[in-house]
């Protein structure tokens, strides 16, 4: 299996779990599940005020955005959902009008308390075309290793910084941002971005956090870091480890203490797909 051409995205889900990696490659997607559906919806929405703020500078209204973001749920049901046993049990549409509820307030507050903070960032192109410092696809080749790093800037600020968006249940980690693999990757595509189009190279990665609790409570944490040159020759050599292992074929499943590797967080879990699911953790439980 070839691995000369590497995301950002199949990186991060290589290192988390091998198989789910190869499942993707097999069946060309990973079935949503609701907090992926709610995620992919709050995004959507901040990606429709800043685009636009890129050139208005102002922000769009709330009622607007929250209406962005249920109807990127409403849309996302209409492909293949995978619900858990216990989202069956409540029904389709009970689960589909809590992620509208949960992506349509978490939409609010990224307007509300983080939006106005963002000034997207307008710029010329290597191709001579002006762009949005929103979702900017950048291309770095490392010939050392012989592949490309691919990825999307989630936010190029006028300031100089690169933001990305997360959403959570919990509150982060003090050093989330400090140890995210990610905005060593953003470093790497920035300082590409950088040398195309003559811009400086930002010096602050951040991470903005929208938190909604299981018991409601909102909470929006800024995490911000920086990156060097060891923190990028480090990376290439993990993205090294991550080409080889794809080529030799060596899919590692995830330990199953970990979080992600649940009915909830892995498309895959629940449809008999993944062999490393053990039968007593596909049943209800009680």
């Amino acid at each position: 299996m070839k691995a000369d051409r590497l995301s950002i995205s199949a990186i991060n889900q290589y290192l988390r779990c091998g198989n789910q990696y190869l499942l993707v490659k097999l069946h060309g997607y990973t079935p949503p599940g609701i907090s992926l559906i709610q995620g992919k919806a709050v995004h959507a929405s901040a990606e429709k005020n800043l685009r636009q703020k890129a050139r208005s500078r102002v922000d769009l209204p709330v009622e607007e955005l929250e209406q962005a973001a249920a109807d990127n749920v409403e849309e996302q049901f209409h492909g293949q959902v995978v619900l858990t046993d216990e989202e069956q049990g409540r029904g389709l549409n009970v689960v589909k009008g809590e992620a509208k509820d949960f992506s349509t307030s978490l939409a609010k507050l990224h307007r509300e308390k983080v939006a106005p903070t963002v000034q997207p960032l307008l710029f010329v192109d290597g191709g001579g075309h002006e762009q949005e410092g929103v979702e900017v696809k950048v291309v770095a080749n490392i010939p050392r290793i012989g592949t490309s790093l691919v990825g999307v800037l989630d936010v190029k600020e006028e300031s100089g910084g690169i933001r990305d968006l997360k959403t959570s249940g919990k509150k982060p980690s003090d050093d989330e941002a400090e140890k995210s693999g990610q905005l060593t990757m953003y470093a790497m595509l920035d300082a590409v971005h950088a040398k195309q189009t003559g811009i400086k190279r930002a010096e602050t990665f951040t991470l903005d956090y929208l938190v909604r609790t299981p018991s409601g409570t909102l909470g929006t944490y800024r995490l911000d870091t920086q990156r060097d040159r060891v923190d990028m020759t480090a990376m290439v050599d993990r993205i090294a480890a991550v080409k080889e292992g794809i080529e030799k074929e060596i899919f590692l499943p995830t330990n199953p203490d970990n979080w992600f590797c649940s009915a909830r967080f892995c498309g895959f879990y629940s449809t008999g797909l993944c062999r490393y699911v053990a039968k007593g953790a596909r049943r209800p439980q009680s």
